[in-house]
């Protein structure tokens, strides 16, 4: 945090319990925004303090297997934007890119800019990709075009 000094940082599987407190976690004059599972899950967004921020709350059922969080930015008298975290387990059922569907056409109504960061755990370069479905059909778009995991026999953009 202190050599990139971002204004907002969004991180998925951070394995924290509800239980722990902020302030294991925290850096100095950024608020944190979570979503906690535990083990092997969870997404929390860490903003500059610098912004206006509110939590936005999502008026849709959460599957098991998905972890979100939202927040509203506003920096100043410019237009205020949406961001969120969310994280889609590997193991999660197929069902589950619905909830992925029906937030970004929630978002989609509120005629503001919006970004998700994420890992769905669905590679982008699959023919078979489920989120490229959810975006051909809400006319949004994948900003990263490259593969995030390259091994030796394959790479994917998860």
């Amino acid at each position: 945090m202190k050599e990139r000094d971002p204004d907002v940082l969004c991180v998925s599987e951070t394995w924290l319990l509800p239980e722990t407190p902020d302030k294991f976690v925290s850096f100095d004059n950024y608020s944190i925004f979570r979503c906690d599972k535990g083990r092997g899950g969870g997404v929390c967004i860490f903003v500059r303090k610098t912004f206006n921020v509110t939590p936005l709350h999502i008026h849709l059922d959460r599957p098991t297997g998905v972890e979100d969080v939202w927040v509203t930015l506003q920096c100043r008298k410019l237009p205020s934007i949406i961001v969120g975290c969310l994280y889609r387990h590997p193991m999660a059922p197929t069902q589950t890119f619905n909830y992925v569907g029906e937030i970004l056409k929630q978002l989609l109504l509120t005629k503001k800019n919006f970004y998700v960061l994420c890992d769905f755990n669905d590679d982008f370069l699959s023919s078979n990709c489920n989120l490229k479905k959810i975006l051909a059909n809400t006319r949004l778009c994948q900003v990263i075009d490259k593969p995030t995991r390259t091994t030796s026999h394959c790479a994917t953009l998860l």
